[in-house]
């Protein structure tokens, strides 16, 4: 058994890498697009939505072909990923000023820093599998506080300096985080060769939906709640300037939502144990439709802070939660499209609220567009804890055998 020491600092670097990006590509996207490339909030929103559709199909397409056919394995597409990452940010960089170019390479890095995600679940998913010890909480805590600092320090760059810095800001982390997880990699890989683990193929994306018709239940709802999400998340700067602030004070309320992660991660392992995942995701969900409610009837900037408290037990919560939760209810065989499919439940939010919300920002006041997010969150909400409901002949099927990525 190796040690969680050894494991979970690599990994946590590599969320942490993998978060500065997922920042800059998504909590800052209107903004460089607005100021770099003039977009309007709809087009800004087609960008985002567009660059979220692909992030989805190719996510959960990608870790299908994982699971289901053993010659590709989460370690070696990763990589992959974060090179396109990085070629994406080189053309950002050499045509600042090109619109349409800016509009295709900006929808490309957000993309491909979306799908390193899933995978990067995937990964933490087959080394546990494969007998590794690693505190996920921990490593995603460590991300959170990446977000943190990311986002404050972006939102003054953004003020006082230029958003054409951000492209060259990702280059160097896309490279960083290749080198990392080369080395995690490497340590992982040295361990587990001499291991033998029985692989079993997984079942093909439609089998898997037809045998769970729950779980799809629940993403339904996780996806309507994430339209709500991102109604304000990915136009906060509409949301701030609505209420009198700028660019400055987008960067820190985006930074103190992350920092109110952190305490929740890290502390994860003690939240969750001797209580039930199932009623603990309950709780989130209901907590995600009670923020959207309060972001939307926030009349000043203290408040909204106040409101993005909600962040804590809503967020933070679910992110450990859904990915224990798909561990203990699913097989590992199906864990990559499973653990994929849940977080393309943020893309598909994205996608929605990108087409939508941006065109309501557009045509209605910002406090309308808010209330209209809350009340998608809100039925995402009430969907989601149907599809939590336990069935009478529920077993838990953790324990299947399955392809890992060693």
């Amino acid at each position: 058994m190796v040690k969680s020491k050894s494991v979970t600092p690599l990994y946590s670097i590599n969320q942490a890498l993998n978060m500065v990006n997922c920042c800059l590509s998504g909590t800052f996207a209107a903004n460089y697009l607005k100021q770099q490339a003039g977009a309007t909030n709809s087009q800004s929103g087609i960008v985002i939505s567009v660059s979220n559709i692909f992030c989805f199909v190719l996510g959960i397409s990608l870790s299908s072909l994982i699971d289901k056919n053993r010659r590709f394995n989460v370690a070696k597409i990763i990589p992959c990923m974060i090179v396109l990452q990085i070629a994406s940010c080189v053309v950002l960089s050499v045509f600042p000023n090109n619109a349409p170019l800016a509009y295709v390479s900006y929808a490309a890095f957000s993309t491909f820093s979306g799908i390193v995600s899933p995978l990067l679940l995937k990964f933490y998913a087959d080394m546990a599998h494969g007998g590794f010890v690693l505190d996920f909480g921990v490593a995603r805590g460590i991300a959170s506080a990446a977000f943190v600092i990311t986002s404050a320090v972006s939102g003054k760059v953004a003020e006082k300096v230029s958003v054409s810095v951000f492209p060259k800001i990702a280059i160097a982390t896309g490279i960083l985080n290749l080198i990392f997880h080369f080395v995690l990699c490497r340590q992982v890989m040295g361990k587990a060769k001499h291991e033998t683990v029985e692989e079993e193929e997984g079942s093909t994306l439609g089998q898997f939906i037809s045998s769970n018709p729950r779980f799809c239940l629940l993403l339904a709802g996780i996806a309507c709640i994430f339209v709500g999400h991102y109604f304000s998340c990915n136009f906060l700067i509409n949301v701030v300037n609505n209420l009198g602030s700028d660019n400055g004070i987008m960067g820190l309320l985006g930074g103190f939502m992350a920092l109110t992660e952190v305490p929740v991660m890290m502390c994860f392992a003690k939240i969750k144990k001797g209580r039930d995942t199932r009623n603990l995701l309950k709780m989130s969900l209901i907590f995600f439709g009670l923020k959207c409610l309060a972001v939307a009837l926030a009349p000043n900037i203290p408040l909204l802070f106040a409101a993005f408290i909600l962040q804590a037990p809503s967020f933070a919560l679910y992110t450990p939660l859904i990915v224990e939760y798909v561990k203990e209810t699913l097989p590992h065989r199906d864990s990559g499209k499973a653990q994929s499919m849940a977080y393309g439940m943020l893309s598909l939010g994205q996608v929605i609220a990108g087409f939508v919300a941006g065109n309501l920002y557009d045509n209605m006041s910002v406090s309308q567009t808010l209330l209209i997010g809350a009340a998608v969150a809100l039925f995402g909400a009430a969907l989601s804890l149907l599809g939590l409901k336990k069935p009478k002949n529920d077993q838990d099927s953790a324990a299947v055998a399955g392809q890992t990525a060693f």
